[in-house]
């Protein structure tokens, strides 16, 4: 572990997403760690623990910018409102690479009754993804729909 003071803006950045990982009722814990020169998101959930990695070593910054700028690029051209949310919150909590392997992906509808949102993928990998890390996006989507608690990737 690394003093509180090295992730004092860190934390400020990432305040809000971290303060509504820690209010959901399936999050154990999140914390801040450096590891090997990399700042990482640990979240520990009820079933399980993933590291996010939050940024990229300065050796790696040139790469990791250009991937920054393509996502954002992409992100632009999202042209649903709400889809275009959810894929900032990925890029802001796990990276270009997530939002880019998401962000083709189109919003279904959203069932009170199921507490389900369905979401529309190009191929069974970015469903996989988004799968496996369910617990981030259902983060995500509470805050517009708190009774969310699955989502449902379709393939199309």
């Amino acid at each position: 572990m690394v003093p509180s003071s090295f992730f004092r803006p860190v934390s400020l950045l990432w305040r809000g997403t971290i303060e509504s990982l820690k209010g959901s009722k399936k999050i154990k814990e999140v914390l801040l760690q450096q590891t090997n020169n990399y700042i990482q998101l640990h979240i520990n959930t009820q079933k399980q623990s993933v590291v996010l990695p939050m940024s990229v070593t300065a050796a790696e910054a040139p790469l990791g910018m250009d991937l920054y700028a393509q996502a954002q690029q992409c992100l632009s051209l999202i042209e649903d409102p709400l889809w275009k949310r959810v894929c900032a919150e990925v890029l802001t909590m796990m990276g270009a690479g997530s939002m880019l392997k998401i962000w083709k992906t189109t919003l279904g509808s959203f069932s009170a009754e199921e507490k389900t949102v369905d979401l529309y993928c190009q191929t069974e990998e970015v469903a996989l993804f988004i799968q496996q890390y369910s617990f981030v996006m259902i983060g995500i989507f509470c805050e517009y729909f708190p009774s969310v608690t699955t989502l449902r990737t379709k393939i199309i």
